[in-house]
């Protein structure tokens, strides 16, 4: 948590908490379901922010 909160406040960056005792949080949010919809939300937000390569 000390090195979230270091750069919890840097543009661009959302930062959350996830109610797990372990340091693995991937794998936690793997077991919950949340890891893949996670990933698929954070690379639609960065392909829409980018021009199509085919203009």
């Amino acid at each position: 948590m000390m090195q979230a909160r270091l750069v919890a406040h840097a543009p661009g960056l959302a930062l959350h908490e996830h109610d797990t005792f372990h340091h693995n949080v991937p794998m936690f949010l793997e077991r919950e379901g949340l890891l893949v919809p996670l990933l698929k939300r954070e690379l639609l937000a960065l392909l829409q922010g980018i021009a199509p390569l085919w203009n």
